[in-house]
């Protein structure tokens, strides 16, 4: 093969490898174009197109709809899309401390759906003169001037009573001046909520964890616990007791702090919620 002929073969080798990338550039300015003008399109179709024509609430019973739909700050015509799911959800929960979650979610063509999960008042307690409602994760869910206020809107709630407090701020979580505490309070009542003769239970102090008691049978019977340490044992232990021993008996105090012995001392009247 002459100089000549190499010559040639390599410029038409470089002419093709040059035409090879103009195409794949025009191949990928085209893919390129075509998306832009898709996305536009879409754009342009969601603009002129899916506005709000109804919107739903869902989920709620302590809320009413129009309320939420109110504090929501959604309208009707509004672009579906352009709602931010974050920011209902900000609004609705700092407006609404019963309220846990909110979630959005839209149905094509014109439906906007807001979907809200409600906390239930498990607990309440005092605190200088004031009482306060509690989810059952210890959020703060409200505030009454009395004891009677809140039998009346959640009956069934418990009276508890917890350690020291750093602040208790209606729509935020408690805050124990000792953070260890708040899981022994979780623990404590995650207990005595699974104990068969919860629904009898009147009070629970838990603000010494070293000497926790109940009183329960509408102040029949106080229950000495002592520490959190075989709790469901302790609970079990006074159940047998209250069934076996205590049924014609009018009032009692029942220590079952050490699970092998139990002291029952009884009284003339009721046990006093604090």
């Amino acid at each position: 093969m002459t100089n000549a002929e190499i010559i040639n073969q390599n410029s038409f080798l470089r002419l093709r490898a040059k035409n090879i990338r103009r195409a794949a550039i025009r191949r990928v300015f085209y893919i390129l174009i075509t998306a832009v003008l898709c996305l536009l399109f879409l754009v342009i179709c969601a603009a002129l197109f899916f506005r709000i024509q109804t919107i739903e609430v869902r989920g709620n019973t302590i809320y009413g709809a129009d309320e939420l739909v109110a504090i929501s700050g959604v309208e009707i015509g509004q672009n579906l899309y352009s709602v931010s799911s974050g920011t209902v959800s900000e609004k609705i929960k700092s407006a609404c401390t019963y309220v846990k979650s909110v979630k959005i979610y839209r149905q094509l063509p014109s439906t906007l759906v807001i979907h809200v999960e409600e906390d239930t008042a498990e607990y309440y307690i005092e605190l200088a003169g004031e009482y306060f409602t509690l989810s059952a994760d210890f959020r703060v869910l409200g505030r009454a001037d009395s004891r009677e206020k809140i039998m009346q809107t959640s009956p069934g709630i418990k009276y508890i009573a917890v350690p020291e407090l750093r602040y208790c701020v209606v729509g935020s979580e408690l805050l124990f001046r000792r953070a260890v505490n708040m899981k022994v309070v979780l623990a404590v009542m995650a207990d005595i909520k699974l104990w068969e003769l919860y629904d009898t239970v009147d009070y629970v102090d838990m603000s010494d964890k070293f000497n926790i008691k109940l009183i329960c049978g509408g102040g029949k019977y106080r229950i000495l616990l002592g520490g959190r340490d075989e709790m469901k044992l302790k609970l079990d232990f006074a159940k047998a007791i209250i069934e076996t021993s205590l049924q014609n008996e009018s009032y009692a105090q029942i220590n079952v702090e050490y699970t092998d012995s139990a002291v029952v001392t009884f009284c003339d009247g009721p046990f006093l919620i604090p």
